[in-house]
């Protein structure tokens, strides 16, 4: 019988007081190149690459080195600026240094509470200034889409027709044609983060890449927010493919009034304390993908979620399940394929 997993956090907390302590040991567990690698722009993190950030299949204009200092860095040679780590965090998801600074610790299992140092009262008094809202993202526009459209994604994910037709009438499910290609986007009602895959499975040129965040996404925001106010249970699954399995399975169990699917929209993702509230006092069960940085991500939304005062908080475990080609299962989607042998353990997927 498959079971849920409890979550534990990762390491052991590392005393370090200084914010640049904290940022070198960060770097040290965390360095550019797999950071690059978690967010899908391994083929970029190499000496000479196409850039991520601007549109161009002629020259490789982005570099991946180690400075004099041993220090990793990226530079685009042609516009878009350079950096490290951190900067890295600010260009992909539109992020202030401080907040890709809080991301970049936690996604490298680094502390990121700091022991004030001493300051005047004059400096203690003075309030401080309310960062600017982020703009709001301009996207391409999108459709609900056609039959054709509906079957062929059916097809590629191994979802049934009534989770997509869901999807699309709830607003998680959007198409479009982008570079050429006609794409899958999945975003919601808030219409503040999108992450666009082609129709045909394959990887978008310009990023080397299948999932593609547009320009401008809140790329943190957890898709579904609007809709998991109202649910008493939520399915926190990581990525698109997963979020339209989650409804397929929501379906199969009969399960439309209770359970909610959110998902995190890439595994260094952290969810931002706006969205806390929508997991309050509610049953979470995470669905992890079986990769190191699945599992990552996994316990690192496990605290979150008790920082939020989820009420209850556990894992579904695909340990020993195999797809039908006998291939193991790695993630939520590849469970629409299930093994007819293994498939009597998923009964419990949704208590």
């Amino acid at each position: 019988m498959n079971s849920t997993s409890s979550l534990h956090a990762a390491g052991a907390p590392v005393a370090l007081s200084s914010l640049s302590e904290k940022v070198a040991e960060a770097k040290r567990r965390l360095p550019l190149p797999l950071l690059m690698e978690r967010r899908g722009l391994r083929d970029h993190a190499k000496p000479s690459a196409f850039c991520p950030f601007h549109e161009n299949t002629r020259t490789k204009a982005f570099s991946t080195f180690q400075d004099e200092r041993g220090l990793w860095r990226w530079k685009c040679h042609s516009q878009c600026g350079g950096g490290d780590e951190i900067t890295l965090l600010e260009k992909l998801d539109g992020l202030p240094r401080s907040g890709a600074t809080r991301q970049f610790l936690e996604a490298a299992g680094v502390e990121t509470r700091f022991e004030p140092g001493p300051r005047s009262l004059a400096a203690l008094a003075t309030p401080r200034p309310t960062p600017p809202p982020r703009p709001l993202p301009v996207f391409p526009e999108m459709e609900r889409g056609g039959s054709d459209d509906l079957a062929r994604l059916a097809e590629l994910r191994a979802v049934s027709a009534s989770a997509l037709l869901l999807a699309v009438s709830v607003g998680l499910l959007r198409f479009a044609t982008l570079r050429g290609h006609r794409a899958w986007i999945i975003t919601d009602g808030e219409r503040v983060n999108a992450q666009a895959r082609r129709l045909d499975g394959q990887p978008w040129e310009h990023i080397e890449a299948k999932a593609w965040t547009l320009a401008g996404s809140h790329a943190s925001h957890p898709i579904g927010r609007p809709l998991a106010k109202t649910y008493p249970n939520v399915m926190l699954v990581e990525g698109g493919p997963d979020l339209l399995a989650a409804l397929h399975f929501i379906i199969c169990a009969g399960q439309l009034c209770a359970w909610c699917p959110v998902a995190m929209l890439g595994a260094s993702q952290r969810i931002p304390t706006s969205a806390f509230p929508i997991f309050e006092r509610k049953r979470v069960r995470i669905f992890p993908h079986t990769d190191p940085p699945g599992r990552d991500a996994a316990r690192f939304w496990a605290l979150q979620l008790a920082q939020a005062a989820a009420a209850r908080i556990d894992a579904f475990s695909f340990a020993g399940l195999r797809r039908a080609n006998g291939e193991p299962v790695q993630d939520l989607n590849d469970c629409t394929t299930i093994h007819a042998a293994d498939a009597a353990q998923l009964k419990d997927m949704l208590p």
